[in-house]
């Protein structure tokens, strides 16, 4: 069990940590190219065009994507892509002036298209004002977000439709293969009601998919603090439930997982 449980929290460490060093600001190689907002979206990306496309990432390092804004001149140098590729759900507030700036509504792909998205606390949503933007923590969420990026590239680029097809299916294959797993250790918990503990409340879609119940210690941000009185309530809580069966206690490197 705690090697499925390692193997799913490494997923999550990679998908939610941040993309390091430079890329250049202009293709050499006549190749299209993709400007991807964060590490998930560039890691999503690659997964489908391979080396047919050059895939750049906005933000970088340890920027921080709820916050983040864009320069001028890298406005300009964004604005000359062939795609640009986001989360959406909110998540990037830099999105709408960037395509004031574009002014071409088909050169911006939204992840989070036909995604059921999550409130901050619970139920289903169709607006993006008070949903949860962490989308990409969820593996069933990514398996459709690989598609919904497949079909795009595959209209950019027919020639090579064929190629993105099958990088499409080879990386689906693993993310089933993945849910397969997590689907299989979770079963292993007993009991109806199944928690984890987690430092702010960006885990909604994960609890959804497996039948989880998110403890957190703040709301969807992670730079908000908690106050004495959450911190209180949080402790009440875990005594509550930190002796069921059901209880899973998972230790996170918290800077790894900063979405």
């Amino acid at each position: 069990m705690k090697k499925h449980l390692f193997l799913f929290f490494t997923f999550l460490a990679i998908f939610c940590g941040c993309l390091t060093g430079c890329s250049k600001q202009q293709s050499s190689n006549n190749k299209k190219v993709i400007y991807t907002t964060f590490f998930p979206v560039t890691d999503l990306t690659k997964r489908i065009v391979g080396n047919k496309m050059e895939v750049k990432t906005i933000i970088k390092g340890n920027e921080e994507p709820h916050s983040f804004e864009l320069k001028t001149n890298d406005m300009k140098d964004i604005a000359k892509a062939d795609l640009i590729i986001y989360n959406g759900a909110g998540m990037e507030n830099f999105i709408p002036a960037l395509k004031d700036t574009v002014k071409k509504k088909n050169k911006f792909l939204d992840l989070s298209q036909g995604l059921k998205l999550l409130e901050a606390g619970k139920g289903i949503v169709k607006a993006h004002d008070r949903v949860n933007p962490h989308t990409w923590l969820s593996v069933k969420n990514a398996y459709e977000q690989l598609d919904t990026i497949y079909r795009k590239v595959a209209s950019m680029d027919p020639n090579n439709e064929a190629y993105y097809k099958k990088n499409l299916k080879k990386a689906q294959s693993e993310f089933k293969s993945l849910d397969n797993q997590f689907e299989k250790t979770v079963a292993k918990f007993k009991g109806k009601d199944k928690y984890f503990v987690t430092s702010h409340a960006a885990f909604n879609y994960l609890a959804r998919d497996y039948g989880f119940k998110q403890v957190a210690v703040t709301g969807i941000s992670p730079d908000e603090e908690p106050s004495a009185k959450q911190l209180k309530k949080l402790q009440i809580s875990l005594k509550n439930i930190i002796s069921k069966p059901s209880f899973l206690k998972v230790k996170l490197h918290l800077k790894s997982l900063k979405p």
